[in-house]
């Protein structure tokens, strides 16, 4: 019998993610199940382990269910995915997991094959096989390797090796052309890539080698220009030394000139012939020492030079010093003595208080052996209103090594270039503490590289030449934590580090604030550290709090802000309106005098008081506001006029409204929306939100996002507040975030009454009683929902009016089975149909089968769970999608049809996976866990039921937690262990009576 082959799989990185058989793309469903596919075959052949996965899927935040997660969707992978060359195409092992796949399987390697055939075509000068391999391997690309995938930070090296193997291989493509004489073709390909990488030298090395070989001599100095001019102009550099030979060549109409070697790197290095000087190779022991050193020049009125004193004045670092590792290793790396070239300078920047000075001694004090002729310190009070002049701060350098005040120079010049000959040649550190800027410091510069230089400086000193700027953050929180502990040694801080962490956190992890708590805390002994926690907390007041012995945060902070322009120090007290420390670029410029934006910024970054922040989202620049200069801008915001409060909080809402009703068409359809209002909605300089990813999106700027409704709503821009609160829902309905739901609709709420603005009461008590519904409090629920359907008939606002219905329908479903739900969701239905709104009319229609199947009219309930399915899928609305399916899973298994239970709600699952939405994953995997147990696996019973009760535990949802437990004691009792299915009913029935205030409760529906 003869056998036919198997179908040959192939598996496609060099584009979106494809998996074929026999020519056939194989499905292989859901993007995680895809993501965990993609990082194997990025690993194809080798064990990859589960943390490995679990990383790339969840960066740092996976969720407690990760393992199960990932061991779900390798599941899935082995069932979909074609057989190999080994008996599992996927293996398990004591480490990982291994993905099997045959040499010709995978697109990345047979292109990397091909590669090297081509290459060993290329090297022994045959042309056309080298050209035809190239094409072959060209190709296999479809597009940017997995372009249908997020991006993961473990992918960025492998997928970076191959783009750039691609364009290795598109150059030597375009020069096989050349060398066979075909250079139309080598020209057109090599202006391509010209264009799109334009600052790769070997590419305009062989276009213009191309376009002199092809006669054209004048084009190829063209492209040279064209070249020279994108370096020079875009990175300031020259082109390097092959590019420059070639157009000298063409230049002198060389017949030999020779074609660059396909895909070799253009050299830049100088030409080996030249000599390698001599201080290049001296070792550092073989510098002149002091006494031998080049003889400095005359000093003034013919003084004969005085013996020079060996100064030891750096400053004692603090005894209780903590972390800082990562700046103490630069630091030894950069100071040290080299007398080939010029002093190491290297700059310390960061705000007030940060502990600049600190570290610089402490710096200091572990390179004092490299500098056995001295370290000099100056204080330079650069950030006072009075910062020392270099003449007066030379004189007390040259002092300090061994000139008498009669000799000292009287002209700052001649001072200058006393100091730098004294110390010419001689191995000194020098500490220049708190400088205001360049000016200060240029003057204070040794001359020879036998000295290091380390300043310290508020401001970011961005024009010293040659200088190592070493941005100082402020300490972790460990460390912050460790310095509390050194500084309150008497065990209240290890006895109660939960309070510990939020003083650490209140002072922003500053030293000298965390140094100003400890020293309160140490002077009051009997004080908890939880009490003087509570001091700390948010709120007008906190700085009072961080001042000892003189010393204050708050005088710290205030001549950072009094070297700002004007108009920078009102855009920081403009800042204190709002709650959030970070904002992004187009908000901070909202608070300036736009013509004065840049200049003032500007100001705000170089001072260290605005640090900017990266957004891996969006792509647009943020800027952070310190925390304690927060609370400092907090307090002064309570001085603006009113007038200036409600200009700042108009544009600032206009530009979040715009934003956040743009990103929120991209997430799943949500009927809570309202008919819009009259709010401004103009969005100056600010970026679009990305498509592809808006939770993210909203989860980065939440918190801004809230504060803007607050301050709207505090000037009482009642229609902007009602509005952005409202733009929120459908964010904070998919992803559970009923605290600042809740908080941004209150305010809102509290704006709009107080205006008599009825639209947009109505359309925030839809969203206030929808968070009460969710979390059972369905008497509260009823009156706000009553209230804003009454509201919205009164104003003929149709879509109002549905929505409210709609809410009422589900509360009389779930508090009184037998109630008035029917007839409220047909309501709502009307208003829907009559609005076309068929997204909506879905849920309503989800609604009714729920109500039938709970009422035992399963064939009825099959109805319109089918039709809202149908309008579902046809809308491409997939959380209505797995929503419905979920409901058809729970009717299947009513009426004990348990496999196809199963595959309903596993693929509701997985869609709620994708979608982010845990709270209705929760419900699914809480139905699943009830299927299971009717089919006798009460292993996965219980697992699933677990899980569903962590979600509702997390979320405070009562109902579903009840569910979840009743759901337990079943599985305890079919496992013979009825002291737990006791335990466990008596828990469940209990927030039963919790949620219906009724010692009678019995069993509700679930939702």
């Amino acid at each position: 019998m003869i056998v036919a082959p198997a179908p040959r799989t192939t598996f496609g990185l060099l584009g979106p993610l494809r998996v074929r058989a026999g020519g056939v793309d194989v499905p292989v469903p859901g993007a995680k199940r895809r993501m965990v596919l993609a990082h194997l075959l990025l690993h194809a052949n080798r064990v990859v382990s589960a943390d490995e996965l679990t990383a790339t899927l969840w960066a740092d935040d996976p969720p407690r269910t990760a393992r199960d997660n990932l061991y779900t969707y390798l599941s899935g992978l082995r069932h979909c995915l074609p057989p190999g060359p080994e008996p599992a195409r996927i293996s398990t092992t004591p480490h990982g997991y291994q993905l099997h796949v045959a040499d010709d399987e995978l697109d990345a390697a047979v292109f990397a094959t091909l590669l090297r055939q081509a290459a060993a075509h290329r090297h022994a000068g045959r042309w056309r096989p080298a050209l035809d391999l190239l094409d072959e391997a060209l190709r296999l690309w479809r597009g940017a390797p997995l372009a249908d995938l997020p991006a993961r930070p473990a992918w960025s090296a492998p997928l970076g090796r191959l783009t750039e193997l691609r364009l290795d291989a598109r150059e030597q493509h375009a020069v096989a052309h050349v060398r066979l004489g075909e250079h139309g073709a080598g020209i057109g390909e090599l202006r391509e890539l010209a264009t799109d990488h334009p600052f790769r030298e070997s590419l305009w090395l062989h276009l213009m080698t191309a376009l002199a070989a092809a006669g054209r001599r004048a084009d190829a100095l063209a492209a040279y220009r064209q070249a020279r001019d994108l370096l020079v102009g875009e990175l300031g550099v020259e082109p390097g030394a092959a590019l420059v030979e070639a157009h000298r060549a063409i230049l002198a109409g060389s017949d030999h000139l020779a074609p660059a070697p396909a895909g070799a790197a253009t050299p830049d290095a100088p030409d080996a012939a030249q000599p390698v000087p001599v201080s290049a190779t001296t070792p550092a022991a073989a510098a002149p020492s002091p006494a031998t050193a080049p003889a400095a020049a005359d000093p003034p009125s013919g003084v004969p030079e005085p013996p020079v004193a060996v100064p030891h004045q750096l400053p004692a670092y603090p005894a209780d010093f903590v972390g800082r590792q990562v700046e103490l290793d630069r630091l030894d790396a950069l100071l040290r003595p080299d007398p080939a070239g010029p002093p190491t300078v290297a700059c310390l920047v960061g705000m007030a208080g940060v502990g600049k000075t600190a570290l610089a001694a402490r710096a200091g004090s572990r390179v004092t052996d490299r500098f056995p002729d001295g370290q000099l310190y100056a204080q330079l009070h650069g950030s006072t209103d009075r910062p020392r002049g270099a003449g007066q701060v030379l004189g007390e350098l040259l002092r300090a090594l061994g000139v008498p005040r009669p000799q000292l120079p009287r002209r700052t010049a001649e001072r200058a270039a006393q100091y730098r000959s004294l110390l010419a040649g001689r191995r000194v550190l020098v500490v220049l503490d708190d400088a205001a800027g360049v000016d200060q410091i240029e003057p204070l510069l040794p001359a020879t590289g036998t000295a290091a230089v380390l300043v310290t400086c508020r401001r970011t000193v961005t024009t010293l030449p040659g200088a190592h700027l070493l941005s100082v953050p402020a300490l972790t929180p460990d460390d912050a934590r460790t310095l509390l502990a050194r500084i309150v040694p008497d065990g209240r801080i290890e006895h109660d580090p939960a309070a510990a962490g939020r003083i650490t956190r209140a002072c922003g992890y500053l030293p000298l604030a965390v140094r100003l708590a400890g020293a309160r805390l140490a002077a009051h002994p009997h004080q908890s550290v939880a009490q003087f926690a509570a001091l700390l907390a948010p709120g007008p007041g906190r700085l009072d709090q961080l001042h000892a012995d003189g010393r204050s945060v708050r005088e710290a902070l205030l001549p950072s802000l009094r070297r700002l322009p004007d108009d920078a120090v009102l855009a920081v007290t403009r800042w204190g309106l709002f709650a959030s420390e970070t904002q992004p670029d187009w908000v901070v410029r909202s608070l300036f005098d736009l013509p004065r934006s840049d200049r003032a910024l500007d100001a705000l970054v170089e001072a260290n008081l605005l640090r900017p922040v990266a957004d891996p989202v969006a792509g647009e620049l943020r800027y952070r506001l310190p925390e304690l200069l927060h609370c400092h801008a907090t307090e002064a915001a309570g001085q603006l006029p009113p007038d200036e409060r409600r200009g700042v909080a108009g544009r600032v809402s206009a530009g979040w409204l715009a934003r956040a009703e743009d990103a929120t068409t991209a997430l799943p359809h949500c009927v809570f929306l309202p008919r819009p209002g009259t709010a401004d909605r103009s969005a100056p300089g600010a970026p679009t939100p990305p498509r592809t990813a808006p939770l993210a999106w909203f989860d980065q700027r939440l918190g801004a996002l809230v504060d803007a409704v607050d301050v709207a709503a505090a000037a009482d821009l009642h229609e902007p507040a009602w509005e952005l609160a409202v733009a929120l829902t459908p964010y904070f309905d998919h992803s559970n975030r009923y605290d600042e739901w809740r908080r941004s609709h209150r305010s809102a709420l509290a704006a709009a009454r107080r205006a008599g603005n009825r639209h947009g009461e109505a359309a925030l008590l839809r969203g206030l009683g929808q968070i009460l519904l969710y979390q059972d409090r369905y008497g509260e629920a009823r009156e706000l929902l009553l209230r804003s359907y009454q509201l919205s008939r009164e104003l003929g606002d149709v879509r109002g009016a549905a929505v409210a219905a709609s809410g009422l329908g589900s509360v009389e479903r779930l508090a009184v089975p037998r109630g008035n739900a029917t007839r409220w969701f047909r309501r709502s239905l009307e208003g829907f149909v009559a609005l076309g709104d068929e997204n909506a009319q879905a849920q309503v229609h989800n609604n009714l089968g729920m109500i039938n199947r709970d009422r035992g009219r399963y064939d009825q309930a099959h109805d319109r769970f089918q039709q809202a399915l149908q309008t579902a899928r046809r809308l491409g609305d997939r959380h209505r999608e797995a929503n419905v399916l979920r409901e058809i899973g729970a009717l299947n298994l009513t009426v004990r049809r348990p496999t196809a239970a199963l595959r309903q709600l596993t693929a509701a699952v997985e869609i709620f996976d994708q979608l982010g939405d845990t709270h209705c994953a929760g419900y699914a995997i809480q139905t699943m866990g009830r299927v299971l147990l009717t089919t006798g696996d009460e292993r996965r019973a219980h697992r699933s039921l677990g899980r569903a009760l962590g979600v509702f535990r997390r979320l405070g949802d009562r109902s579903g937690e009840a569910t979840a437990m009743e759901g337990l004691a079943e599985v305890y009792a079919a496992q013979r262990r009825s002291r737990d299915a006791a335990s466990s009913r008596e828990k469940a029935l209990e927030l039963r009576r919790q949620i219906t205030g009724d010692t009678e409760a019995t069993r509700l529906p679930h939702r």
